[in-house]
This record gives C-alpha cells, sequence and structure tokens, in this order.
C-alpha cells in the first residue's frame, strides 16, 4: 500500500479544517427537532438534514470566495488594460521567427492595422525594404545575446507612409510558449526629423562661415599685397636716397640703412603671415616651406613625412590646414620643450589627416590653460569651419598629438 505523500495530508488536513467551519456555523443555527417526526429512522433523517446545512454553508462561503476572487481578477484585467493596451508607446510580443503575437493599441495604431488583422503577421512586413537587413541582425542579437538590443530602422504604415521607428526588446521564454520577444516599438519621427534639420543648419553655418572666410582671406591678400607693393616700395626709395648722404654722413646712413633692412624684413614677415605665398604651390609646399622655415628658426628636429600626390583641394581647405599645423607647430615650440617635431599628411580612402606630434612635455588634459590658451582656439575655429574632425590628446611627460581628419571627394593630381 502505497503511503499518503506529505502534501496529500496537508490537503487532507485543510479539507477536514473547511469541513469543520461550516460545522460549527451550522451549530449556531435552529434545526428542524425530531420530536413531531415518527418515522423509524429518526436519527438518520436528523444527520442527513445536518449534513444538507453544512452543504449550504459551504457552497455560500465558496460562492463568497469566487465572488472576491473574480473582482480581484476584474481589478488586475483593468490595471493590465491600463498598463499596456492604454500605454502611449507601443508593446507587442514576438516569436522566434518575428511573428506577431500580441500588441497593445499604440502598435496597431503606429502600424495602421486592426489588432485582429495584426496577429500572426510577419513584423518584417512593416520594415522598409532598405532597413531589413538592420531589422534581421537586431533578430540575431536578441536570440544570441538574451540582452535589451535596441535598433532604428525605417517603417512604414499600412497604407505606405514611412516613419522612423526605435525597436528595444528582450528575450524571454514563457512557460508553455517557447521563446519569444518583448518589443517595445516607438515612433522617432520627429527626433529624426529634428536631427536632420539641425545637421542641415550646421552645414548651411558651415558654407557661411566658409564664405566669409574666403572674403577675409580676400582682404588679407589685398592687404598683404598694399603692404609688400607700396611700403617695399617706399623703403627701397629711402635705400637710394641713403646712398646720397652716405659719403657726408656715413655713421647716419648706417643707422638709416640698418633701420630700412629691419623694417623690410617686418613688411616680408607681416605679407607672409597675411598671404602664405608657398599655398600658391599647394599644401603639400606650404608645409615642407613651414617646416623647413621653423628648423631654420629653432634647434628642434622638425621631420615631415608629405605624400607626393594629392587631390585637388579648394582654397579654404588648403589655408584651414595650413593655419591648424601652423599653429600647432607654434605652441610645441614655445611650449613643448620638444627635441623632435613630427609633421605628418596622409590620404586614405576618401579622408585625408594631418597629425602634428612632439616628444615634449605634454601637459595634463583637465589643465585651466588647455582651454583658456596654449593657441588651441586658433586651431578649432578653421576645423570646424571645414567640418573636420580634431582631436588634441597630451600627457605629462608624454608629449601632444594634435589630429585632424576630414573627408575629401576630389580627383587625384600629382
Amino acid at each position: 500500500m502505497v503511503k499518503p505523500t506529505s502534501t496529500c495530508a496537508d490537503s487532507t488536513l485543510q479539507l477536514r479544517k473547511l469541513r469543520r467551519l461550516p460545522e460549527v456555523a451550522c451549530q449556531d443555527k435552529p434545526v428542524a427537532t425530531a420530536s413531531s417526526l415518527n418515522a423509524p429512522n429518526l436519527q438518520a433523517i436528523e444527520a442527513a438534514n445536518h449534513e444538507l446545512h453544512v452543504h449550504q454553508i459551504e457552497l455560500t462561503m465558496q460562492n463568497e470566495e469566487l465572488r472576491r476572487v473574480g473582482a480581484e481578477l476584474e481589478t488586475a484585467r483593468k490595471r493590465y488594460y491600463d498598463l499596456y493596451d492604454l500605454a502611449p508607446t507601443g508593446f507587442c510580443t514576438l516569436s522566434d521567427e518575428g511573428v506577431i503575437l500580441e500588441a497593445n493599441l499604440a502598435a496597431t495604431s503606429l502600424l495602421g492595422v486592426s489588432r485582429s488583422a495584426l496577429m500572426r503577421q510577419a513584423l518584417s512586413r512593416f520594415v522598409q525594404p532598405d532597413d531589413l537587413a538592420s531589422y534581421y541582425q537586431w533578430r540575431k542579437r536578441v536570440l544570441q545575446d538574451g540582452l535589451a538590443q535596441t535598433c532604428e530602422l525605417r517603417m512604414k504604415h499600412s497604407t505606405g507612409a514611412p516613419f522612423w521607428a526605435s525597436l528595444n526588446a528582450t528575450a524571454s521564454v514563457p512557460a508553455g510558449v517557447g521563446l519569444t520577444f518583448r518589443v517595445v516599438l516607438s515612433d522617432i519621427t520627429g527626433r529624426k526629423n529634428a536631427e536632420v534639420a539641425f545637421q542641415e543648419a550646421q552645414l548651411r553655418l558651415r558654407q557661411f562661415t566658409l564664405r566669409q572666410q574666403e572674403e577675409f582671406d580676400a582682404l588679407r591678400m589685398e592687404l598683404a599685397h598694399d603692404v609688400h607693393d607700396q611700403l617695399g616700395q617706399t623703403l627701397a626709395s629711402l635705400k637710394f636716397e641713403i646712398d646720397g648722404i652716405r659719403e657726408t654722413a656715413p655713421s647716419t646712413a648706417a643707422r638709416m640703412q640698418a633701420l630700412i633692412t629691419r623694417g623690410v624684413n617686418s613688411i616680408r614677415d607681416i605679407s607672409r603671415a597675411l598671404r602664405p605665398i608657398a599655398l600658391e604651390l599647394g599644401l603639400i609646399h606650404a608645409l615642407n616651406a613651414l617646416v623647413a622655415q621653423f628648423s631654420e628658426r629653432n634647434d628642434v628636429n622638425f621631420v615631415a613625412n608629405l605624400p607626393k600626390g594629392l587631390p585637388s583641394l579648394s582654397g579654404p581647405v588648403e589655408r584651414g590646414l595650413y593655419r591648424i599645423a601652423q599653429e600647432a607647430l607654434i605652441n610645441a615650440v614655445l611650449h613643448a620643450q620638444a627635441t623632435e617635431i613630427r609633421v605628418n599628411l596622409r590620404l586614405i580612402a576618401s579622408r585625408l589627416e594631418l597629425e602634428v606630434c612632439d616628444d615634449g612635455l605634454g601637459y595634463a588634459s583637465d589643465a585651466p590653460s588647455v582651454s583658456q590658451g596654449l593657441g588651441l582656439t586658433g586651431m578649432r575655429e578653421p576645423a570646424h569651419q571645414l567640418g573636420a574632425n580634431l582631436s588634441i590628446t597630451s600627457g605629462p611627460a608624454d608629449g601632444t598629438r594634435v589630429f585632424v581628419s576630414m573627408q575629401i571627394v576630389s580627383s587625384i593630381t600629382s
């Protein structure tokens, strides 16, 4: 004979206690006496009457319990309806094959399909063809990792109207259902449109800045021309006049000659600063000339690694990269105390990269002087105007590296 398990014994005990409750309640209720009954089975009738009362009270208590549980279920259903169906964000459950098993009202509204028609439909049906590869990769990541995965892609309404959506999903395994995806579906069209508008505004601002820079460069060239031609000619005429008084006042003539020579050199430096003449022969020639100029004036080893040919670059691009290299070299000479400074220019696919690095003292990246001086503003502004990526890395005793990268589309010219 099989002995009853502890679980069965507990259940039997609970049933006995439940049976005892109506029996106790029945003790306080008046029941029909058997004094007027003359049937021979009086005791059996009384027992049956008592049993019926017990069952009646049992049913009453069970009905009350059922009503209480039903009320709780109704409250839970309403709460589920409020939290799931009336949520402002779309929720849906997908099978491991991407078939929609459940969806709330927001999801059906977003896709433009009734709930009954949406069930058993593949979610990929509502994804734009160009973004299907991204959708399948997202599903694969959810299956493999089991962690929350997010993707942004273009979907379409049942009417064909496109919209941007964000899908955030986690994998779950409910009992008796198998692997499913819990997906949060959000319309992010407004955010995407704002991003596009912001990018267009940035592009317009950059174009406006480049036009302003071109006008400023034209003014600089005109000013450099006036300084070089007019003041230079004036000083050259003074040199001829000095030759006339050299015999009568040689010491005075010598002093005037030295002052004029100094003025000529200053005019040459100002003209070169206003209009880098070397840029007329291209960026590579200008950078070589710039490195040679710094090498002559400073006791530092300068190394230039430049390509033999570059794409045909616009004037603003060449001037912007030249100014960044010039400012980086000035900073390195004045502050780095370096023994070697390298200037690297390379073309990788359609990206042009400029790098100026030294082996000097470097500086802490959070030092106040980093954001307030050291000529960094003179590099950030032209980089921003060109739409280039500028990064400056440094550390105490690690030297400094200035790196500029920008996209160019042009034909290669030697």
